[in-house]
């Protein structure tokens, strides 16, 4: 069966990060640097900018230590609303809110730090509850009591939330992902737990990774045990279908001379936090105040069919460009 093994934190970070807690905002921050917010609005990254692009900037020497304002310094997808994604098949609402969802599993640690920027407003999104549910296992739908790998932390006032986890490995027909759901004013239970039915889910999306980090990683024990082959970024449709509001691939530096040491990665995410798509999301299972509950209502076929790329779409055949922090 598939083995998912899933990130150490992965930082959904934006264009501009605030210097100080309560005095500045992304838009004062931006608008002294002389950006263009409108253009920034119309002028989103493209499909293939997002391939041709190293997300490599070990060069910056940045580390999981890194201040917030340095580490979200640079981003040119500032306030552009980032399209929606599949949430996954067997995914577990509720879920427990946790900085470290790792639970001692194998893999390579990765540092994630997601920043959520309102694009009506161009702020931080802050105390949104930014859910990471991987994929699941369909030996064990309702993955219950499969925790790792899995939960929720609140953004603080510069729209961040932070999770410690491991890089996650590949599966059947799909490039190499992780799902972000955020939910937004749901009721907090006494065991740590989202209420089910509370609040709104006003975002559903994925980050992606590099191609040559992902071939990397595949050379390190346990993923070399991963029997799944690997689809390539532009092989996905789900890649090609955000890439064209945004940039989806999450920048990267390495913490230590081998990647076996971790990673720090983060990416931008701007949502709409008038939008709901409750509705468009469907449990596989869910905690509660007296633990977790299988939805026996739950139909994966509601997910719908997989994305293809379209044919005769260009990809790059090197690195066009870099990133400068």
């Amino acid at each position: 069966m598939i083995t998912f093994i899933w990130l150490f934190v992965i930082s959904l970070a934006l264009h501009g990060v605030i210097t100080s807690a309560h005095s500045h905002t992304l838009t004062s921050r931006t608008l002294a640097r002389g950006i263009d917010i409108d253009k920034l609005l119309v002028a989103p990254r493209s499909y293939y900018d997002s391939l041709a692009t190293d997300h490599n900037v070990t060069y910056t020497g940045f580390n999981k230590d890194t201040n917030e304002q340095l580490l979200f310094s640079r981003y040119d997808e500032i306030c552009v609303l980032d399209k929606q994604a599949t949430y996954g098949p067997y995914y577990v609402s509720g879920e427990h809110i946790r900085q470290n969802i790792s639970e001692m599993q194998l893999g390579i640690p990765l540092y994630l730090e997601l920043q959520l920027v309102d694009v009506n407003t161009c702020q931080p999104v802050q105390n949104a509850f930014l859910d990471l549910p991987p994929n699941g296992n369909a030996d064990d739908r309702d993955n219950v009591n499969t925790t790792f790998f899995r939960g929720i932390q609140k953004t603080d006032d510069f729209g961040v939330a932070r999770f410690e986890t491991k890089f996650p490995g590949h599966y059947a027909l799909r490039a190499t992902h992780i799902h972000v759901i955020v939910h937004e004013n749901p009721h907090v239970l006494p065991n740590g737990t989202l209420e089910l039915g509370t609040g709104s889910i006003a975002h559903v999306g994925q980050v992606f990774f590099g191609q040559t980090l992902i071939e990397l990683a595949d050379t390190f024990y346990p993923y070399t045990q991963n029997t799944n082959a690997i689809v390539l970024n532009q092989e996905d449709g789900i890649f090609y279908d955000e890439a064209s509001s945004m940039d989806p691939v999450a920048n990267y530096v390495h913490v230590g001379d081998s990647l076996e040491d971790g990673l720090v990665a983060w990416m931008a995410f701007g949502i709409n936090t008038t939008s709901d798509y409750t509705d468009t999301v469907q449990e596989a299972s869910f905690y509660g105040a007296e633990g977790g509950e299988t939805n026996e209502n739950y139909n994966i076929t509601k997910l719908g069919p997989l994305e293809t790329v379209p044919s005769g779409v260009p990809t790059p055949s090197a690195f066009t460009t870099t990133i400068g922090l």
